[in-house]
Formats: C-alpha cells, sequence, structure tokens
C-alpha cells in the first residue's frame, strides 16, 4: 500500500522538466508580442548603467552600491510594468496601455542618458532635439550657435 501511494505522489524529474519547459512556451506565447519592448527597455537601462558609470567618473564621484540598486529596481520594474500594461491591454482592447507605458520608460531612460551624457560630452541632445522640432534647421543651428558664442 505504501509503495502504491509513494508511486502516485513521487515525481519524476523528467516529468518536472516536461511541466516546466511547457510553462515556459506557454508564457513566452503570452508574452510575445511586448518581448521585443523588455529587450529595448534592457537595453536603455544597460546604457543608462554605462553613462552613469562614465559621468560619475568624469565628475570624480565614485560609483556606489546605492546607484546600482537603483538601476537593478528598474530593470526589474519596467518589464513587470510592460508585462501588467500587455495584460490590462488584453482586457481593455480600447486602450493602448502598452504604447503609454513604453513611451514614459523611453522618455524617462531618455532623460536619464541625457543628464549622464550632458556630464561627459558638456550638453544637452533633448535641447538639440526641442530646437530641431519647433524651428527646424534654423532653430538647430540656432542652438549650436548658442554653444559656440558661449
Amino acid at each position: 500500500m505504501i509503495a502504491k501511494i509513494s508511486n502516485i505522489t513521487s515525481i519524476s524529474v523528467e516529468s518536472l522538466t516536461t511541466f516546466f519547459y511547457g510553462l515556459f512556451l506557454i508564457l513566452i506565447g503570452l508574452f510575445y508580442p511586448v518581448i521585443s519592448l523588455i529587450f529595448f527597455a534592457g537595453f536603455l537601462i544597460l546604457l543608462d548603467i554605462i553613462t552613469g558609470v562614465w559621468a560619475s567618473k568624469k565628475r570624480g564621484e565614485e560609483f556606489d552600491s546605492k546607484k546600482l540598486s537603483r538601476s537593478l529596481s528598474k530593470a526589474i520594474m519596467y518589464p513587470f510594468a510592460i508585462i501588467l500594461a500587455h495584460l490590462c491591454e488584453r482586457f481593455l482592447t480600447e486602450i493602448p496601455f502598452v504604447k503609454g507605458v513604453t513611451f514614459l520608460l523611453i522618455v524617462v531612460e531618455g532623460k536619464s542618458l541625457d543628464e549622464n551624457m550632458k556630464d561627459i560630452l558638456g550638453f544637452s541632445f533633448f535641447k538639440y532635439i526641442k530646437a530641431f522640432l519647433i524651428d527646424g534647421k534654423k532653430g538647430l543651428f540656432k542652438e549650436m550657435d548658442k554653444k559656440k558664442h558661449k
């Protein structure tokens, strides 16, 4: 009797492997539409880490674990936010949650990258982009002339 119960409750390694492989495939299928956005967010976070370290070295600061832990929390929260937005969008199809969340993440990371590049190179890319969007080439050249005359 005990042998029969242990045979019923015992789970083989093969069946566990098959179960987790199937679960993995289901999750990949469910989140396939946003995988590229998750990788893009990871790429932006990696760029932010690299430019952040570079900017802190340029300022003469030490790069400590507190700053790195913020990047780690971003690496966890950004994909979670994209996945949550994707799930919301599956149920509320008229509202583009994924596009909104991705836009916000790109703006936040873009601003962070711009601040780091300002410390590294001495000028802000956003200022030039804004001048170009408002006034075209004329505004861009005007902004570049301001930089030359400083």
